[in-house]
């Protein structure tokens, strides 16, 4: 009898010993789980969709839509380069509280864009008008405003506006008073020396696009050496 009943203490303790042992999956293929290529693979789909977003959210190209429709071309030496226009950026060249005011006046609901240097404050306009034509508008006396630029169709890309002027390049040959009398032909005067003893001159326009239409006609005479526009360039920190 005692030896019956140890007999059965045994196979108890096996069966809960056997119960508490971690499960190991059999190398049996019966045991394998099915493939079943019909069987909608919702795990693998999730995955790609969160890689495709983490791309998304970490290429800048795709997070900056080309949403601007307004361009002009300008020379840089030899080179065409295009700059195209901001739907609603103006910059004030020069920022004074006058010109504040009359931006204000011009639209109370314009807001300032920040940007990190001193010499030019953007403002963001909710007119109707272009931020060529309310440029112009703005434009009086001292007070002087360019439409933002940028270097692509893209709004995100980096920004810069047109102060006034082109800066033209001459002959060498060329002596103060022959190049005094080109530029009077043509509509235009010396602002001051950019680099003299290059015969590199800045000359006269009004602020904004006149800059660019200014460079472009003088150089299309091909009697110059160069002539491109005066920009300003936001300064972009990486």
């Amino acid at each position: 009898m005692k030896l019956s009943v140890l007999t059965l203490s045994l196979a108890l303790l096996a069966a809960c010993a056997a119960d508490d042992a971690p499960q190991t999956v059999s190398a049996d293929s019966s045991a394998t789980p099915s493939t079943n290529s019909s069987a909608p693979a919702t795990g693998g789909r999730t995955v790609q969709a969160q890689a495709q977003e983490a791309t998304t959210l970490g290429d800048k190209s795709r997070r900056a839509p080309n949403d601007l429709t307004r361009a002009l071309t300008y020379f840089d030496g030899e080179s065409e380069r295009t700059v195209w226009i901001s739907n609603e950026l103006v910059a004030e060249i020069g920022p004074t509280e006058e010109g504040r005011a009359r931006v204000l006046q011009f639209d109370s609901t314009a807001e300032q864009a920040l940007q990190p240097q001193a010499g030019v404050r953007l403002w963001r306009l909710r007119a109707l008008q272009s931020a060529d034509e309310a440029s112009r508008t703005l434009t009086r006396d001292e007070l002087r405003f360019s439409p933002v630029v940028h270097e692509t169709a893209s709004s995100a890309s980096p920004r810069g506006a047109l102060p006034g002027g082109a800066v033209a390049t001459f002959p060498a040959d060329w002596d103060r008073a022959r190049i005094d009398a080109w530029l009077a032909k043509h509509g235009t005067s010396i602002v001051e020396p950019a680099v003299l003893e290059a015969n590199m001159f800045l000359v006269a326009s009004a602020p904004g696009l006149a800059s660019i239409e200014l460079a472009t006609r003088l150089h299309a005479t091909g009697e110059i050496v160069s002539c491109t526009p005066n920009f300003w360039r936001e300064v972009v920190t990486r």
